[in-house]
């Protein structure tokens, strides 16, 4: 699990960008600038370890990551002049696509008809809605993160609500996909039981 997700430095370094545009002095302008060089550094990094793989993602979270990761890398290349750093993004581009590829076969979206995408999305759209209602963490995992020691304690609310909502989408996409069309008390039932598969997965992730 990701503390700083690609999605979230690709909007940080968005947010201080337009800060440092709205700078009314030299200094701030710089601390601000000081800033982003981390924030890049820290995606370029990112982009080293998949392209080295020593960054794997769990193909229960493939879908994910997907487009976050490609959100960076696009976000990157149009921002860099390093060879390197392209030939990396080119590298991780391709095991990523590699990686989704696999997902869709394994959960049979490679032969999905244009119909059955359509039901799927609005199946989506009425899980996610829910979801916003279901008991999170599940009733068996309430106390779980009593037990668990986080990388970095001082971000330890942050590190669980990330967590959290990765999970709640995880479900919303697995009820779509294996029950789409159902509503009401059907999609109820569906996306508890994947909202306890999602947990049991990440947690092993």
């Amino acid at each position: 699990m990701e503390v700083y997700p690609p999605k979230r430095l690709v909007d940080t370094d968005k947010w201080l960008e337009e800060a440092q545009n709205n700078a009314e002095n030299d200094t701030l302008k710089q601390q601000i600038s000081d800033s982003r060089k981390i924030v890049m550094e820290t995606m370029v990094s990112k982009i080293d370890a998949y392209a080295k793989g020593e960054t794997v993602v769990d193909q229960s979270n493939i879908a994910d990551v997907y487009d976050g990761a490609n959100l960076m890398f696009d976000y990157v290349e149009e921002r860099t002049d390093s060879d390197k750093v392209k030939n990396d993004i080119s590298v991780s581009r391709d095991k990523i696509e590699k990686e989704i590829k696999k997902y869709d076969a394994d959960n049979g979206f490679s032969e999905l008809t244009e119909n059955d995408a359509q039901e799927i999305n609005e199946t989506y759209a009425r899980a996610n809605k829910q979801s916003e209602k279901t008991q999170i963490p599940p009733e068996q995992y309430a106390n779980i993160w009593n037990n668990i020691e986080l990388s970095d304690e001082s971000k330890r609310e942050e590190i669980i609500s990330s967590f959290n909502e990765a999970a709640l989408k995880q479900a919303a996409q697995n009820a779509a996909v294996k029950h789409k069309g159902a509503k009401g008390k059907d999609l109820d039932a569906a996306l508890k039981d994947e909202l306890d598969n999602a947990y049991i997965e990440q947690l092993g992730a």
